[in-house]
């Protein structure tokens, strides 16, 4: 009986362990869902808003399986698909106005979400990845 309690608490805490590896666990999750994500980087590259502009952002309804979010100039809208460490945003849709000074960046963002494959939570960063590349990341906003 006791050899049988050792090797259940080991595998509670190996499987905890693993929950917390930054590789779309558990702990990940509780993070990913509801919070409001600011978009920061593209690429690699910090983004840079034109003046008077407002940083994009997203936020994920694990229950929805909803997306919602602002691309720089039109609001998003969206599901997404979301198993382990990859997710995708395939039915991607967002409003048609027309922002001349905001175009290059919100089709930066739209662009990198359409090639999402994938994620990581580092802290109170969301790497949004293409095979393993990152092709976003973003902030939870304070």
């Amino acid at each position: 009986m006791r050899h049988s309690f050792a090797v259940i608490a080991l595998s509670v805490i190996f499987s905890a362990n693993k929950c917390s590896d930054g590789k779309g666990g558990l702990s990940d999750m509780a993070s990913l869902y509801g919070t409001k994500w600011l978009v920061t980087a593209l690429d690699g590259q910090p983004i840079s808003l034109p003046e008077g502009g407002q940083q994009p952002w997203l936020q994920l309804d694990s229950e929805q399986k909803s997306l919602s979010g602002f691309g720089g100039c039109n609001n998003l809208m969206g599901g997404f698909e979301h198993e382990g460490g990859t997710i995708r945003f395939p039915n991607l849709g967002s409003t048609k106005m027309y922002c001349p000074d905001a175009a290059e960046l919100e089709g930066k963002v739209l662009t990198a979400l359409r090639s999402t494959d994938g994620f990581k939570v580092d802290g109170e960063v969301l790497h949004l990845l293409q095979a393993g590349k990152e092709v976003a990341a973003l902030s939870k906003a304070k």
